[in-house]
């Protein structure tokens, strides 16, 4: 009995130390708690771009402001005395301007001479009113007068006074004198009828062989130039109507011929020897004055260039 305790104890004793034993390997086998990972420090935030700034547009600048409409002018009376002026005479040029519209202003009112400026005045002409004004200065030489209204470095033209006539006179540049003759079919004519047209007038006699010499040029030209413009008189001078018809047509010569049977014209045209010969272009002004006789036709037309233009010369 006591032996069956014995054993009893013991094996209660085994398992109290296989408990003992099982709780140590247990307390044992706990593992290790890992420390916490230390904390990752915050990454400080990047500073957000600075915005770039969007350019305000740009105000497109107002519109030219137009310009006031400029004044309007209109001459009501534009006076030259004398109407023909000599060089050194005085000369009254009287203009009356009219503003018809526009603006209020301090005007120039500009006499030229010839494009040259010789005088400016400055006016005050309000719209719907009028203004006299007035110059006054010496011609020295023939020119074209100019009236201007303008402000600044424009102008208008709003009157042109024709440049007076040179002197009446037989040389180049003078203006030749005015006469009546009769032809052969005793027509009157004058020199003022053909004032507009180029004249070749030509003075000659029957008698004179250097006359005789250039009158079939004379007749060539008159043939090939009288449908552009041409005006060809002849003079003859001191002889009888029969006598210059004979010759006329006995040559067929077809030109005008007309009579001095005084030699008041040749006077007036200061002529000492014949044929002498006057280049006249469209305002009546001598262009040459040829003494003697014409070598061929296209002497005559190199002359012409000087009244026409436009002439073809023939060698």
């Amino acid at each position: 009995m006591v032996r069956h305790q014995s054993y009893a104890l013991l094996f209660l004793a085994m398992i109290c130390l296989f408990l003992v034993s099982l709780a140590g390997f247990s307390a044992c086998a706990k593992p290790v708690p890992t420390p916490a990972p230390a904390p990752s420090p915050t990454p400080a935030p990047l500073p957000a771009p600075t915005p770039t700034p969007t350019p305000m547009p740009t105000p497109a600048p107002p519109p030219p402001t137009p310009p006031p409409p400029p004044a309007e002018f209109e001459v009501t009376s534009l006076d030259i005395k004398p109407p023909e002026v000599l060089a050194g005479e005085t000369v009254s040029i009287t203009v009356v301007v009219e503003n018809t519209g526009g603006i209020e202003g301090t005007y120039a009112v500009i006499l030229t001479v010839n494009g040259v400026t010789v005088e400016t005045k400055e006016v005050a002409i309000a719209p719907n009113s009028s203004k006299v004004v007035s110059f006054s200065l010496i011609k020295d030489k023939p020119g074209t007068y100019e009236v201007a209204i303008g402000e600044t470095h424009s102008t208008l033209i709003v009157g042109t006074l024709p440049a007076p006539p040179p002197p009446e006179g037989s040389q180049a540049g003078n203006l030749a004198p005015d006469f009546q003759l009769q032809d052969l079919d005793a027509n009157t004519v004058s020199l003022s009828d053909w004032r507009g047209s180029p004249v070749m007038l030509n003075f000659w006699a029957t008698w004179c062989p250097p006359c005789r010499h250039e009158m079939p040029f004379i007749q060539k030209i008159f043939e090939e130039y009288q449908d552009k413009g041409l005006v060809i008189l002849t003079i003859d001078l001191r002889e009888t109507p029969s006598k210059v018809r004979q010759f006329t047509q006995s040559n067929k010569y077809s030109f005008p011929v007309l009579l001095d049977t005084k030699g008041d014209v040749a006077e007036m045209y200061d002529i000492t020897a014949i044929p002498t010969t006057f280049f006249i272009d469209r305002e009546g002004i001598i262009q040459e004055r040829k003494l003697g006789s014409f070598s061929s036709k296209g002497d005559i037309e190199n002359r012409l260039s000087k009244i026409i233009p436009t002439t073809n010369t023939t060698p």
